[in-house]
């Protein structure tokens, strides 16, 4: 669905209104459609600033429109605005001796960290039947959904994979050398070589 000229609402109970008619719903079949009642419909668009995150999340994911947009009338929700929601990077320092070793870590916020690992954990369990597996994902992203209440980030720290496999070479490597190589490896990567 098109919302082109909904920035033009100047409240969220406007932009809901907006939103409704645009799929040519009245007050009582949008009500049905999110579980709630023609009441409490009317009241979203006469005073939308007392409107829920439980009641946003469900405008959004059924009538396709991003959160952003119905709050403030303002479409940057992009994926790469989404993921900064979620993901975040930076570098940090390790001084080992004379040594300083900078890398990267990856802070993710925990709940899309377990969403992901459950995602990937049943896209990947090839003996479910596909009914089945379909039910699981469903319910992996309704609990991901309905799970935004958590802000604490899960820290990752990035080391390049031919750099974790065990080899003869690496097997008399103190932890000096194990960060050197990965110096080396980021700064290769940072000038375009793959790692």
């Amino acid at each position: 669905m098109n919302y082109n000229n909904i920035s033009q609402c100047k409240t969220v109970g406007e932009r809901i209104k907006f939103i409704r008619e645009k799929n040519k719903k009245n007050q009582k079949e949008f009500g049905e459609s999110l579980n709630k009642g023609q009441h409490a419909i009317s009241r979203l668009e006469n005073s939308g600033d007392d409107i829920s995150i439980k009641d946003i999340k469900a405008i959004a994911k059924k009538y396709n429109v991003s959160h952003e947009l119905l709050i403030s009338g303002i479409d940057s929700d992009t994926l790469l605005s989404t993921l900064c929601n979620y993901i975040s990077f930076t570098y940090k320092s390790l001084q080992i001796g004379e040594e300083t070793y900078e890398f990267p870590c990856i802070y993710i916020k925990e709940n899309f960290f377990q969403y992901l690992l459950q995602y990937n954990n049943c896209n990947s369990n090839q003996s479910i039947p596909s009914d089945i597996k379909n039910l699981w994902l469903k319910s992996i992203i309704d609990t991901f959904n309905n799970n935004q209440s958590s802000d604490d980030f899960f820290k990752l720290t990035i080391f390049p994979y031919n750099l974790i496999l065990p080899s003869d070479k690496k097997s008399t490597w103190n932890l000096n050398q194990l960060l050197s190589n990965t110096k080396i490896e980021f700064e290769n990567y940072a000038n375009g070589k793959k790692m």
